[in-house]
């Protein structure tokens, strides 16, 4: 995960697929993923730029069920409080 500093919000600027899938469970086994749910706690504002998500790489290759499960994980990460960092509405990716 890369994270920046903007304006005393975080602005997550690339997500793996694994920390993604960690994030979406509120839990954290690094310190950026610690740091993001720190913010979110603190009521911190927490952004998600524009072509951050990894998994998105691979919505012409993989399988339609482990897809469809990270545009839930995507879900939940909204639900969470992580907004769109262009906007700070929260993040509506494009889905399927």
């Amino acid at each position: 995960m890369i994270l920046e500093e903007r304006d005393g919000g975080l602005v997550i600027t690339w997500l793996p697929v694994e920390q993604m899938a960690l994030l979406s469970l509120g839990l954290a086994l690094t310190e950026e993923e610690r740091r993001v749910l720190s913010a979110l706690l603190e009521g911190r504002r927490v952004s998600l730029a524009d072509g951050a998500l990894e998994y998105k790489q691979y919505a012409r290759t993989a399988e339609r069920g482990v897809y469809i499960r990270f545009t839930s994980m995507e879900r939940e990460l909204r639900e969470l409080g992580i907004a769109r960092a262009s906007t700070g509405r929260p993040y509506r990716g494009s889905g399927l």
